[in-house]
Parts: structure tokens; C-alpha cells; sequence
């Protein structure tokens, strides 16, 4: 029995149970935690109940089993979580990577240039006066409408508060 736990004893304590029941002997062995936040694949127990002649008979097959099955579930935890993490750090590492190259790269401009924006508010925020005559009729002009700036002091002010 102490042969078949030896590879279980190397990694972590173990804590043998001995108890009677109903004229059998149940027995738990229970891996030690080693970290309060570590997998509960690590420290599954083992549990076996049977007469004592079936376990002197059996006991030794039974753990060693058990620990063979154990080693495969945490070694293939161990690799699954070494590459889950990998991938994480590579997702992170690329996420970093796009956004200082999207901060490097220029704002492409909007619009139309800056001189053109200008002259054309400008003109669009000079009323024309009575004595300038674009109008070909000759008649009466209806009198230029008033600046953007104007109208809007003119509304009515609006709180959300």
C-alpha cells in the first residue's frame, strides 16, 4: 500500500481514513491541497469499501490505479493550463501591439481644406446690404438672413436639470 502511494507522496500529503461500516472497511486517502486556489483535479480522493480480506486482496491494484489515472488528469491539467495561459499572454501581447500601432498612425483629414471652410463662412456670415444687387429682376430684395451665431443666442435655452 505505501509502495502504490510513494509517487502521490513526492508531489504533496496525503491523509489516510480508516473506518468500519456495516462490517466492511472503508478507506479514504486524500490528497493535500498545496495552494488554497489550486484546481480540485490535484487533490481528488480516493475511496474504496470492501471487507478486509477483499481489500488485502485488492487494496494494493486498486491505489495503484488510482494513481495512474491521477498522474494522467494532472499532468494533461498542468499542459492545458501552461498553453491556456501562453494563449492569454499571445492574445495580450497582439491586443497591445494593434493599439500602439493605431495610435502611431496618422488622423487622415475630413473635409475640405481649412481656406475653403473659411471663405465660405465668412461669406455665408456677411448679410448682404441693401445697396449690393445680385438680383437680376431689378425689384425689391427680401433683406439677408441673419447669422447662425444670432439665431441660435435666439433660442430657447433648454436645462435637463
Amino acid at each position: 500500500m505505501f509502495t502504490e502511494l510513494l509517487p502521490i507522496l513526492q508531489e504533496r500529503s496525503v491523509t489516510v481514513q480508516l473506518s468500519l461500516r456495516d462490517g466492511k472497511v472503508a478507506v479514504l486517502v486524500a490528497p493535500k491541497k498545496t495552494k488554497e486556489d489550486e484546481n480540485p483535479a490535484y487533490w481528488t480522493p480516493f475511496s474504496a469499501c470492501a471487507t478486509a480480506a477483499e481489500l488485502d486482496a485488492g487494496f494494493a491494484q486498486m491505489l495503484q490505479n488510482y494513481v495512474a489515472v491521477r498522474s494522467e488528469v494532472t499532468v494533461s491539467l498542468s499542459d492545458a493550463l501552461n498553453a491556456a495561459a501562453d494563449a492569454m499572454k499571445k492574445a495580450a501581447d497582439e491586443a497591445k501591439k494593434k493599439a500602439s500601432e493605431k495610435i502611431k498612425k496618422p488622423v487622415p483629414k475630413l473635409g475640405a481644406p481649412a481656406a475653403t471652410v473659411a471663405t465660405a463662412t465668412s461669406a455665408a456670415a456677411t448679410p448682404k446690404t441693401d445697396t449690393e444687387d445680385d438680383d437680376d429682376s431689378g425689384g425689391e430684395r427680401e433683406p439677408a438672413a441673419a447669422p447662425a451665431a444670432v439665431v441660435a443666442d435666439e433660442a430657447p435655452q433648454v436645462s435637463l436639470f
